[in-house]
């Protein structure tokens, strides 16, 4: 539980440095907050570690077929992340072609729709992971079945009134939390209505990284990868369009509809799996006979 949830403490650090330290020291007040955070979750993680007698300095141990076995798995899931990753990048870098302070809005609107991420997605992620992997190694099909289904209606049966708040106390959130200093009433209005599209992912992109996880125990890393790379390409196709009506609001919009497709896509792959999994269960079975 610790471990899933130190990953709050980065958007916590970030926002408690905006609070007590944004006008003075300006845009360097993020940088700030986010090494802050990491490194608090570093520190969190290596101490449990420690605790738990595990080592943190590198060792090799040669080159077995368990780390082949890894790597394998992990090379595609890599760059299927490097690609998914990329969605920040490539918006903040279109958001640079709108009016100024578009990156900044965007940005802002950002932090307060990963403090909800963070906690729901990795959290739960992290703990769903060795139960879907114990149900994998036990071929327990219906389990998975069972378990990503449950596991996803407690999803939507939370984040969604939590989308819907976001959506209609956008503008009253972002007028208290940032609204001082050089953050004008203008500005409120720009980031209130940035965070009201952007929040619109959270239900996919949870959902999306639990179904995430199962791909992973499935052992089906490289279908996560064209997933990415198909995600990034209507990414940039969104944003050029739902920017030229809505600015910068039209980028977050679009940063929503890129999560819904990677949720649909990572969930129909996790039926073809199951699906092809039973039938070559069904036709060892009928050989045996």
């Amino acid at each position: 539980m610790v471990p899933a949830l130190s990953a709050i403490l980065t958007p916590l650090s970030i926002i408690a440095f905006l609070l007590l330290l944004g006008r003075a020291w300006g845009i360097f007040t993020l940088a700030a907050g986010t090494v802050t955070g990491v490194a608090l979750q570093a520190a969190v993680l290596g101490w449990l570690l420690r605790v738990r007698g595990v080592r943190l300095e590198p060792r090799w141990h040669g080159w077995d077929p368990s780390l082949r076995q890894v790597i394998g798995q992990y090379a595609p899931m890599l760059a299927g992340s490097l690609l998914m990753g990329s969605t920040e990048l490539v918006d903040q870098s279109m958001a640079a072609m709108l009016q100024p302070g578009s990156v900044a809005a965007l940005n802002y609107a950002r932090k307060v729709v990963s403090l909800f991420i963070v906690v729901g997605a990795t959290s739960l992620s992290t703990a769903a992971l060795p139960y879907f992997s114990q149900m994998v190694a036990n071929r327990d099909w219906k389990g998975c079945r069972y378990t990503l289904k449950t596991y996803s209606r407690s999803i939507a049966l939370v984040t969604v009134p939590i989308t819907l708040g976001l959506v209609a106390f956008s503008h009253p959130l972002i007028k208290i939390v940032f609204q001082r200093g050089a953050f004008t009433a203008v500005d409120t209005n720009i980031v209130s209505r940035v965070l009201a599209f952007l929040s619109l992912q959270i239900p996919f992109y949870i959902l999306a990284n639990l179904g995430v996880r199962l791909v992973s125990a499935l052992k089906r890393n490289s279908v996560l990868m064209v997933i990415a790379g198909v995600t990034m390409v209507l990414n940039i196709i969104f944003n050029l369009i739902l920017m030229k009506y809505a600015g910068v609001a039209g980028i977050a919009l679009s940063t929503s509809f890129v999560y819904l497709v990677s949720c649909v896509l990572v969930y129909a792959s996790i039926a073809k799996s199951l699906r092809r999994l039973d039938a070559l269960e069904e036709a060892q079975g009928n050989s045996s006979l």
